[in-house]
């Protein structure tokens, strides 16, 4: 199992107005904001049709109860169910043009700014605009910054991007329940773009939604004020309808295999939903989209306040506040660090191989007579750089299988290419250079005949990969 913890709420007090809403009928807006994410790390990924199967019942539910909601999308998840579930895709569409669903862009692979340079991020951002343009037929209008971090970049006013959403925290002021529902932020170096501010317990009031009871839900509702007096926000992941269990009403449980999840209960879970977005609608509240909210705010003199820090919501203090969250981000950096420094060394490493392979391409090498000493000078720096290049690979593959694939394209190669055999010397070549397959050698030409096999292959009856 997988869990995922629900960050504290940013305030405590339960107001007597807030109180009236579990009995009273109001007039104010709730704020549905969401997120899919294809790639979600609590699952499996032979989890991902349950995964495309809770998309289809949530977009259905918004589509039929005909109430709105705001869900930021990866560029990845757009193309997974363009190429799997194009249907999903026409859900989007058809939610678009009846106004009653809205996507935010997100980043391509929901790479977060915390481990990431301004670089890196731009090029994410830039990545899942241009994705969700692609398949979606328009060009997003707002952003949905991973975890509602605090980080704008040049790229999104680049892309057209008009506004943001945020969490409400991310503000250093004295009462942050006297915030307007739309604001600039400025941090060190930077100024958002118009932010539509989310309260962090309406991540609390989600879980209740769908996994607590009616009364433990309106309890939790209240407790959270509205932003302005207007605006009650209920922010989740989508792929909260899977969860196995809201546990200590702090703690997503997720299954973390395929078997664990369940659509059985995933349709209980969005019962629960409808049950009170239907409650909700009864009681006067109205469902508007972030770009609504940020509709009503278009025109006015948005105030500016100071960021918390730079790093917004995501603070090295949220961010190291468990010994294993240390360990974890450290992991992380250590990780991106030899990642860049891999690639560095793989870009220099293929220009080397790069201009070693044009000057084996050189027609005076095996042209009209060259003289012996040069065949076999070139033939010594082509054996040479096989070595190498087998041995690099080997990080990536098993000798067994690169043995095999050398000597079938061998194979291909003198057959097709000089209508003869393979020399054999390319046999004793390929053993010496993939040692671990010599073992399994039964014969010493590379072209299999009847009864005889290139090591490594499978027998004539077998099936080579997985059984599933």
């Amino acid at each position: 199992m997988s869990k995922t913890t629900v960050p504290a709420s940013g305030t405590r007090r339960v107001r007597t107005a807030a109180k009236d809403r579990t009995s009273q009928a109001v007039s104010a807006a709730i704020v549905i904001v969401s997120n899919m994410n294809i790639d979600f790390a609590e699952f499996h990924r032979k989890s991902r049709p349950q995964m495309i199967e809770a998309y289809r019942m949530l977009l259905d539910l918004h589509l039929d109860a005909n109430f709105a909601g705001s869900y930021g999308i990866t560029g990845r998840t757009l193309e997974v169910l363009h190429d799997e579930a194009p249907d999903v895709i026409d859900r989007m569409k058809a939610g678009m043009r009846r106004g009653v669903l809205e996507f935010l862009s997100y980043t391509q692979y929901h790479v977060h700014p915390f481990f990431s340079t301004e670089v890196e991020f731009a090029r994410d951002v830039r990545a899942g605009i241009q994705t969700f343009t692609e398949i979606l037929g328009r060009r997003p209008a707002g952003f949905h910054p991973p975890e509602f971090f605090h980080l704008d970049t040049p790229v999104l006013k680049e892309m057209g991007i008009q506004y943001t959403a945020l969490y409400s925290d991310a503000i250093d002021v004295p009462d942050p329940d006297a915030l307007p529902p739309v604001v600039r932020i400025h941090g060190p170096g930077r100024t958002t773009l118009p932010a539509v501010l989310v309260p962090r317990g309406s991540f609390r009031s989600a879980g209740h939604i769908f996994g607590s009871t009616r009364e433990v839900f309106w309890q939790q509702f209240a407790s959270v004020p509205l932003v302005a007096k207007q605006y009650a926000f209920l922010q989740y992941d989508a792929e909260i309808i899977l969860m196995r269990e809201f546990r200590n009403e702090e703690q997503y449980i997720y299954g973390t295999t395929p078997e664990e999840v369940s659509l059985e209960s995933a349709r209980e879970l969005l019962g629960n939903f409808a049950a009170r977005v239907k409650e909700l609608q009864e009681r006067g509240y109205r469902f508007v989209r972030v770009g609504d909210v940020y509709a009503a705010a278009r025109g006015q003199r948005l105030p500016t306040y100071r960021a918390r820090t730079d790093l917004g919501t995501a603070t090295p203090l949220t961010w190291s506040n468990t010994t294993e969250k240390r360990l974890a981000i450290g992991f992380f950096h250590l990780a991106n660090m030899l990642g860049l420094r891999f690639r560095e060394a793989v870009e220099q490493e293929l220009q080397v191989i790069d201009s070693q392979l044009l000057y084996l391409k050189g027609s005076d090498h095996l042209g009209f007579e060259p003289p012996i000493e040069r065949i076999e000078r070139t033939s010594n720096f082509a054996k040479n750089l096989c070595n190498s290049l087998a041995f690099r690979l080997l990080a990536f593959d098993t000798p067994e299988s690169l043995y095999q694939e050398c000597a079938l394209e061998l194979d291909r190669f003198y057959h097709d290419r000089l209508n003869q055999p393979v020399p054999t010397e390319f046999a004793d070549f390929l053993r010496r250079v993939f040692e671990s397959a010599a073992a399994s050698a039964t014969r010493s030409s590379l072209r299999p005949g009847s009864g005889d096999q290139i090591p490594g292959a499978p027998e004539p009856n077998e099936t080579s990969g997985d059984d599933e």
